[in-house]
């Protein structure tokens, strides 16, 4: 649906190369388990823009499995990032 919405084929959209693009701050949770994306593309991109990404990676969780792992854990991590 987001693919249709946004007009963006993300087969083909390069976070990484399109990194000074971001404008605000991002938080990303990336599952040790995602087979869809891989964790190094997170990771890359919060080495590249470090004064702007935060990341957290989360054991056993598959892709936008993150909540499901540990629900409490994940609601802390965003109200933290919130109130930053």
């Amino acid at each position: 649906f987001t693919a249709l919405r946004s007009d963006i084929n993300w087969g083909t959209f390069d976070y990484l190369d399109r990194s000074e693009a971001l404008s605000m701050p991002v938080l990303i949770f990336h599952g040790t388990e995602d087979t869809t994306v891989p964790l190094d593309t997170s990771r890359q991109l919060a080495e590249l823009r470090s004064d702007l990404v935060r990341f957290e990676v989360v054991e056993g969780a598959g892709h936008v499995e993150s909540y499901n792992v540990d629900p409490v854990s994940y609601g802390l991590q965003v109200l933290d990032f919130l109130a930053g």
